[in-house]
């Protein structure tokens, strides 16, 4: 069994349209253009931190320190700096954190970077492991690139803040740096509220 309702505005009980349905479908919502039946929410939270802040880094052993990005690409519904979100809306969260690391000496060894969010100053339990090791080839050396990331669902409380960490797993010759601007988006942070 289908119903169907039949209306063209709905409206506060003041009389204040909110919502108007056109006669092709479309729907705008008060103060808003039409905008083809999609509906979105304009202060659905979201965030994306890109880029490094800084000349070079070589990720510190065992650091807890969060990264200082170089530019807030943008943000709705969170509170945004350089190096921290702060979600007034509690929920689960999509985050993402992405680096790329390039340049390091010929012939270093293999060593274990580390990537993970920090949930209220603290480790959240989403991390990656992966190991980097210098590349010589045609180009010369210092030419090779990696990319570490963590990608997860994160339980946020309202006004519980997020950071974004690299860290090294020990002492090694491995001297490779943070790369990527804010322009190019190789070392970003991100998320959105999904429930």
């Amino acid at each position: 069994m289908t119903s169907t309702i039949k209306v063209q505005n709905i409206k506060h009980t003041n009389d204040t349209t909110a919502m108007t349905i056109g006669t092709t479908g479309t729907t705008a919502f008060s103060g808003a253009a039409s905008f083809g039946g999609a509906v979105t929410n304009t202060s659905q939270p979201c965030w994306r931190l890109s880029g490094y802040s800084g000349t070079t880094l070589v990720p510190g052993i065992n650091n807890s320190t969060p990264l200082t990005f170089e530019a807030v690409s943008f943000s709705q519904g969170v509170t945004a700096t350089t190096s921290r979100i702060t979600c007034s809306t509690a929920g689960k969260y999509m985050v993402g954190v992405r680096f790329v690391v390039g340049n390091p000496s010929a012939n270093t060894e293999t060593r274990y970077m580390s990537v993970y969010c920090r949930l209220n100053g603290s480790s959240y339990p989403c991390r990656s492991l992966q190991g980097a090791e210098a590349i010589s080839d045609g180009w010369g050396s210092g030419n090779s690139y990696h990319t570490f990331a963590v990608y997860d669902i994160i339980n946020v409380a309202a006004n519980d803040y997020l950071e974004a960490v690299i860290s090294r797993s020990s002492v090694s010759d491995w001297n490779g740096n943070i790369y990527g601007s804010a322009a190019d988006g190789a070392t970003v942070f991100f998320g959105h509220l999904i429930g």
